[in-house]
């Protein structure tokens, strides 16, 4: 099920989380294609935070 239909927003939860990820995602490598630099994409819901890197290259997404 789609994290919007889940009740999630677009966005991190605080200013730092997203400092944080976003450089962990442009320092991080695709495991599919190995390219280089990942894009940020946050949601959150009052009780929860996802962080998924996507590869911009082939598409592949990894929560973490």
């Amino acid at each position: 099920m789609p994290l919007f239909d889940r009740s999630y927003k677009p966005g991190a939860p605080t200013q730092q989380a997203a400092d944080i990820d976003s450089l962990v995602c442009a320092n991080s490598t695709c495991r599919k294609c190995h390219h280089k630099g990942m894009r940020y994409e946050p949601w959150n819901r009052q009780d929860s935070y996802v962080a998924i890197a996507v590869c911009p290259s082939c598409g592949y997404r990894e929560e973490f």
